[in-house]
């Protein structure tokens, strides 16, 4: 028995003795802790550049023109009548009066070259003719009778205007040139009495001309197709 109290006493105080070597040798790790620092970064100059924002362009829808068909039309030139190409037929004859029935005032000479009947109308041709150096502008063209002045017989002194129903009348006879034109009338007489005058008067001038038409040119009038 006691033998066995030593052994048991033997076994415990090697295991004691083993513990206690083991608490010795076992250290525990260290941490050790690394403290970062911080980098100081230098504050970096930026230049601040202003760019244009451009604005969206929308595209242009280009829409073509509706093609509208348009109908045809037939243009109709009207025909000329009888007493139009009467008076172009006219105009180029020289004309049946011979005397020298004009009337002249600075430059500017009229003429009557001829009366003519045909198709019930009355043509009286006339000649302006431009001999100085500035335009004559014709403003009207009138024809008006007037009574013929004979002493101790009292006449008719109403005048009456004729108006043509066709004219070739320009506005301007330039200079250096000269122009015949015709009047066309419905048919008319007048009497013994009486004489017809043309009076052509300047447009912003005084250059107005007047010419006579002796009722006996009217009465023997040229007949002509």
């Amino acid at each position: 028995m006691r033998k066995f109290a030593i052994s048991i006493f033997i076994v415990g105080s090697v295991l004691c003795y083993s513990q206690t070597k083991r608490k010795k040798s076992y250290k525990k790790p260290i941490k050790k802790t690394y403290v970062k620092k911080k980098a100081t970064t230098k504050p970096v100059a930026t230049a601040v550049i202003d760019i244009p924002v451009q604005e969206e362009v929308q595209p242009e829808i280009v829409t073509e023109p509706a093609v509208v068909e348009e109908p045809n039309v037939a243009v109709v030139t009207a025909e000329k009548s009888d007493y139009e190409k009467t008076a172009e037929k006219l105009l180029k004859q020289k004309g049946w009066i011979n005397n020298r029935n004009s009337f002249l005032i600075r430059g500017v000479e009229g003429f009557v070259k001829g009366v003519y009947s045909g198709n019930g109308k009355i043509f009286v041709m006339l000649e302006v003719s431009n001999r100085s150096n500035i335009n004559y502008d014709i403003q009207n063209i009138s024809f008006i009778t007037s009574p013929i002045k004979k002493k101790g017989i009292d006449f008719d002194t109403e005048e009456k205007i004729f108006l043509p129903i066709w004219s070739n009348q320009p506005d301007c006879i330039g200079k250096r040139t000269k122009q015949k034109l015709v009047f066309v009338f419905d048919k008319f007489t007048i009497g013994e009495n009486k004489t017809l005058n043309v009076v052509i008067n300047e447009n912003e001038g005084e250059r107005n001309l007047k010419l006579e038409i002796k009722p006996a040119y009217i009465l023997s009038a040229e007949y002509i197709n």
